[in-house]
């Protein structure tokens, strides 16, 4: 990074290469890519300024903090190979050259800003995508709550082993047992007998 100078405590988190498109439009003229980073504490542009007589690699910087959260979502949105980031005091819109690639970006960004991996991100969307279905259908929250927990355990039941196998049982027996129960008190942690079915076997002495 011969243009940017990482802080103390700053490490690189990505690393690529994108063209830049102003408002986000594609231009058969703009076809160059610069250098793109993602660290620990901003994003990192490395593009071309006009200085004098010459022209000069300069980096252009956000802070992770300055990414703007509009109704609890980060405006990072991806579209294929375009990346779209809209900050507090600007707006970047960068192309890169493949869909695997801007992704590996945007799971980075989101996961470094949330504080949530990419699995614990899906899972948040599922479910608001079944609050809101269960809504607009006028169904009993508590229901679908409960018919989507015995789904996940019937599918544990059918692909796993072991102790994964043993809570899954565990947590549909008592689903099926008592129907009357809240939802929200049927889903929360295992008790602790339930949790003793993940602890690892104790070695015994001999």
């Amino acid at each position: 990074m011969e243009n940017y100078k990482l802080q103390k405590h700053e490490t690189v988190l990505f690393r690529g290469r994108a063209i830049i498109l102003p408002g986000g439009k594609r231009d058969e003229d703009i076809t160059e890519r610069i250098d793109v980073y993602l660290t620990n504490l901003n994003f990192v542009f490395i593009v071309k300024e006009r200085r004098l007589f010459k022209t000069v690699d300069a980096a252009k910087t956000f802070s992770v903090l300055d990414v703007k959260n509009v109704d609890g979502k980060i405006q990072i949105i991806r579209k294929k190979t375009l990346v779209e980031m809209y900050f507090k005091s600007g707006e970047m819109f960068v192309d890169f050259e493949k869909e695997k690639i801007a992704k590996e970006f945007c799971d980075a960004a989101l996961t470094l800003i949330s504080g949530d991996s990419k699995l614990v991100r899906s899972i948040k969307q599922t479910q608001e995508s079944i609050v809101k279905g269960a809504e607009s259908l006028g169904v009993d929250i508590a229901t679908v709550a409960k018919e989507g927990a015995l789904l996940v355990c019937n599918a544990v039941l059918n692909d796993e082993k072991g102790k994964a196998k043993k809570l899954a049982r565990a947590v549909k027996d008592r689903i099926l047992g008592d129907e009357q129960q809240p939802a929200q008190e049927v889903l929360e942690a295992p008790k602790k007998e339930d949790a003793k079915l993940l602890e690892a076997p104790k070695k015994t002495k001999k």
